[in-house]
């Protein structure tokens, strides 16, 4: 049987320039390297602001 472990990453975005904060580019290359597969990205808000986002990430547990 298949068994997979999870990990969930959030971004946040800067209060003054609306900027991620994080490097989404070199988090998504290190994650994948490691072998974590990107499954969903999901925007999270506070009173109607984006403040960033959630990855979701899976990958099979040996």
């Amino acid at each position: 049987m298949v068994s997979y472990e999870y990990r969930v990453e959030t971004t946040t975005k800067s209060m003054w320039s609306g900027k991620d904060k994080t490097n989404v580019d070199e988090l998504l290359n290190n994650l994948g390297r490691d072998g974590w597969d990107l499954t969903s990205v999901v925007p999270y808000t506070t009173t109607g602001t984006l403040m960033g986002y959630h990855f979701f990430f899976k990958r099979q547990r040996f």
